[in-house]
């Protein structure tokens, strides 16, 4: 176990400290915790728990449930991107980091673009180098546009899913971390029989 120790938050959290906190949850298979469990088990201040779970959150590292918890996930992801090979476009990185997890294809999308699904399941779909798009269920997708991770959908506001409109590299990792959480799906019930799917929960699907 880490031991106790305060610091005040800073405007970035070191690379040392994101590295100690991973190293917990890879210590503690199965470790699930908020914001305000970390700051009374790691004994830091609550911002700088916010800012190293976020990070590895976006590192693909951790998934977080509706619930507020952040649990590591299936597959861990490098905590450091390998970010864009030379010569790749930001839709390559992206297809190239997401294809790699077991069980995902990628293919074009009915409208352009590439679509990557897990299975029968749509994971998601990339319009070029600055916008994606990925579907969730309408809980899950307000948690993701209430905390800025995402933003209504640009046609379906109303509907479960979201766009992400990416800037530069610099979105990569949040765009992968988003696909990552609907591949882990960390909302399903896996001990429930039947389809992994929540009849209440379907929504249309965009353009």
């Amino acid at each position: 176990m880490m031991a106790a120790r305060g610091t005040h938050a800073i405007e970035t959290v070191s690379i040392s400290l994101v590295q100690r906190i991973r190293e917990e949850f890879e210590g503690s298979p199965g470790l699930q915790v908020t914001v305000d469990e970390a700051v009374r088990f790691w004994a830091l201040d609550e911002l700088t728990c916010e800012r190293v779970l976020t990070e590895l959150l976006a590192s693909g590292f951790l998934v977080r449930g509706v619930d507020g918890r952040y649990r590591q996930t299936s597959i861990a992801i490098p905590l450091v991107s390998r970010g864009i090979h030379m010569g790749e476009s930001i839709q390559q990185t992206i297809v190239r980091e997401v294809s790699a997890w077991p069980g995902v294809s990628a293919g074009p999308h009915r409208f352009g673009g590439v679509e990557l699904r897990f299975g029968q399941r749509e994971l998601g779909h990339l319009h070029g180098n600055r916008l994606a798009d990925l579907p969730f269920p309408l809980l899950v997708r307000e948690e993701l546009v209430t905390t800025g991770q995402a933003e209504p959908h640009r046609v379906f506001p109303d509907s479960g899913w979201v766009s992400v409109f990416i800037r530069d590299a610099s979105d990569v990792r949040r765009v992968i971390a988003l696909f990552r959480l609907n591949y882990e799906r960390p909302w399903v019930d896996r001990t429930r029989k039947g389809p992994d799917r929540r009849p209440d929960l379907q929504v249309g699907r965009p353009s």
